[in-house]
């Protein structure tokens, strides 16, 4: 189920930089021409007719005027200043797509870092049952070792029993190992959308960290990729392009085109 939601998420994410991918080419559309055309006709039905006699000509004139009307013109605009508000627009919609991208990475990031957690926590209990069974294992051998003291009558008995509740308590320690083991197996496998009965192979080798960077590095490389932090930036300046486009509503548009007309 996690699984499945992880992977919802990421569609979504994917949707969105789709969608913004398609603002932006809209937003570049406003700086090319507009070319914009129209066309009408009209039936009059009833032409307008004209009938004129004139002493000069023995025939008379006659007009008749035509039953339909054609009309079409073309308009082709390019704007020259729109207060700002398109280069806002694009400037608005690039760090948009670039937000979508860090919310994507910053996703991607979270299910890797889940990712390990459940596979390191798995590897941690599969050693922590290795290391129970072993010492059980020693602790069983002092029962024995005990045991024979006792019965060539070199020791306590109480020594013997004190031994035993050990035994007892290093087979409960085991049997609780197993358990935490078994539920780390059962989180891997949902995590991952396995089946609960499927058994995922792990390392048990850990490799000690040999180098450590200073504070100042890490800081420094935090700082330049975390996308939580570039995401925020981006926030900052999506506002601005805002403010910007609320105010070009107040400032002259000045657009420049020609119109023909048949």
């Amino acid at each position: 189920m996690m699984c499945c939601m992880l992977g919802l998420e990421l569609g979504v994410h994917a949707q969105e930089s789709v969608f913004l991918q398609q603002y932006r080419e809209k937003v570049k559309a406003y700086f090319l021409p507009s070319l914009s055309g129209n066309a009408n006709a009209s039936y009059t039905g009833n032409p307008l007719e004209l009938y004129r006699e004139l002493p000069s000509i023995e025939t008379p004139l006659y007009f008749q005027g035509r039953d339909t009307k054609y009309g079409a013109s073309v308009t082709l605009l390019q704007p020259v200043y729109s207060g700002g508000a398109l280069k806002a627009g694009l400037e608005k919609s690039r760090k948009e797509k670039e937000s979508a991208l860090y919310e994507e990475k910053r996703v991607t990031n979270g299910v890797l870092y889940q990712a390990d957690q459940y596979y390191w926590n798995k590897v941690a209990c599969e050693e922590m049952v290795e290391v129970a069974a072993g010492f059980k294992e020693s602790v069983a051998a002092l029962v024995e070792v005990v045991r024979h003291r006792v019965e060539e009558e070199y020791t306590d008995r109480n020594d013997l029993l004190m031994t035993e509740v050990k035994l007892n308590d290093a087979e409960f320690r085991l049997e609780q190992a197993r358990n935490e083991a078994e539920v780390a197996r059962l989180s891997m496998n949902s995590f991952s959308g396995e089946a609960s009965d499927k058994v995922i192979l792990t390392d048990s080798l850990v490799v000690p960290l040999t180098e450590v960077q200073v504070y100042e590095q890490t800081l420094e490389t935090a700082m330049a990729h975390r996308p939580e932090l570039r995401i925020a930036a981006n926030q900052v300046a999506i506002q601005q392009s805002a403010a910007r486009i609320a105010n070009s509503r107040y400032l002259p548009i000045i657009p420049s085109g020609s119109n023909h007309r048949k």
